[in-house]
């Protein structure tokens, strides 16, 4: 597909506007951004005036999947390869879409890892080797204190005072139990034997190269039950977002209560604070990122332009980027980035990237 300046297709295949349920003829001068889903849609024609000259690897120009709704409003998960060409004074876009299912899409965003009650790796998904800096087959048969800081040095078993790998997952597997979908943060490096890792610690430069290797991620774990009446564990899967991959979104009224908590299986929020994105419905936006203005209003204007009062909200759409701090269930603070864009008399929030652990 081709697109001019201003998003319009210039040019599509038949067989991708199959997939958006139409025709080339009819879908020529269309605005590509009319097939993604909201609040990115209304996000898209900012973007095409005010593009950021590096994108954020959360963003689908930078190869995160997305998700684009068709005629039919079915969501249909795809990564884009965007190029830009000069002609003339304008620009145009070359954009080939590769459809997805939600599965293989989450497989862009986080590293799937199927281990036993020990942390062994038993199998891995196929995750690419940028999300982390190394192969996901490269961990199978090893263990995940191996590549995960929060258990580095921990043995398997036989651990001082329960101290081990064993004692460990068995206690995050009844807190998953308990409440399901919470999540811990936790940093992710390419595997390293404890060994490895401590030599590393005692050199100044080699150090540095761990700690710029470890990249920010989140860790839920999936417990996987028996379906029999016996029940008990059959199975465990460790999923690993990258933090900076993490994008949230939040429906909240004009109470600045949330109303709905995620829009689908690729942006929850819940993750981001360490909690089930459930856990968010009908509380107020305040109680998690206590640091943002309060109130519809104060969503939508920017408080440092001198000009922010003279505007009405009813005129605004799309407010500014904020960097809001919250608190994590772990007890310490969470840095992200916040923006709001009005979808009819609701606002949707774009909750992204942790800047820390």
């Amino acid at each position: 597909m081709v697109t001019d300046h201003a998003g319009r297709i210039l040019y599509i295949t038949a067989k991708l506007a199959e997939l958006l349920g139409s025709t080339p003829k009819m879908l020529l001068g269309v605005d590509f951004s009319r097939f993604m889903a909201q609040p990115f849609m209304q996000l898209h024609s900012k973007w095409m005036k005010e593009a950021p000259v590096r994108a954020p690897i959360s963003s689908c120009r930078s190869g995160a999947p997305t998700v684009l709704i068709t005629q039919n409003s079915t969501p249909v998960p795809a990564k884009l390869d965007i190029s830009i060409k000069d002609q003339g004074d304008k620009s145009i876009y070359v954009i080939k879409v590769m459809p997805k299912t939600f599965p293989q899409a989450l497989d862009d965003r986080r590293l799937s890892l199927r281990i036993n009650p020990y942390g062994q790796v038993l199998a891995a998904s196929d995750a690419p080797a940028t999300l982390f800096g190394f192969r996901p087959s490269a961990l199978v048969e090893r263990n995940i204190n191996e590549c995960l800081d929060v258990f580095f040095g921990l043995p398997a078993t036989g651990g001082a005072q329960r101290l081990d790998m064993e004692h460990l997952i068995t206690e995050l597997v009844h807190r998953v139990v308990d409440q399901k979908d919470i999540s811990w943060r936790c940093g992710v490096h390419p595997p390293m034997t404890t060994e490895e890792v401590t030599a590393a610690q005692h050199n100044v430069v080699q150090a540095n190269m761990l700690a710029n290797r470890t990249k920010a991620a989140l860790m839920q774990l999936e417990v996987q039950e028996a379906e029999d009446e016996l029940g008990g564990v059959v199975g465990l899967t460790l999923h690993l977002w990258r933090a900076e991959m993490l994008t949230g979104v939040v429906e909240v009224n004009k109470d600045a209560e949330i109303v709905q908590a995620g829009c689908c299986t690729l942006h929850q929020p819940g993750p981001l604070f360490g909690v089930p994105s459930s856990a968010m419905q009908r509380t107020p936006l305040s109680k998690w990122l206590p640091s943002i203005p309060a109130g519809y209003d104060g969503l939508l204007l920017d408080t440092k332009e001198k000009t922010a009062l003279k505007h009405r909200t009813a005129d605004i759409k799309i407010g500014p980027t904020r960097h809001a701090s919250g608190m994590h269930s772990d007890g310490d603070p969470v840095h992200v980035v916040v923006q709001v864009n009005v979808i009819i008399n609701f606002a949707s929030v774009i909750v992204g990237a942790p800047t820390k652990r």
